[in-house]
């Protein structure tokens, strides 16, 4: 169980990682096609 939850944490910590590009390139684009 303290297996699975630590492997959850690791894979929230690189969402968190990755995400702010995702949302970086999200806002570029509508803000573009405003």
């Amino acid at each position: 169980m303290k297996f699975i939850l630590s492997g959850i944490r690791k894979l929230i910590l690189r969402l968190e990682e990755v995400t702010p590009h995702y949302y970086d390139a999200l806002a570029m684009q509508m803000l573009g096609g405003l």
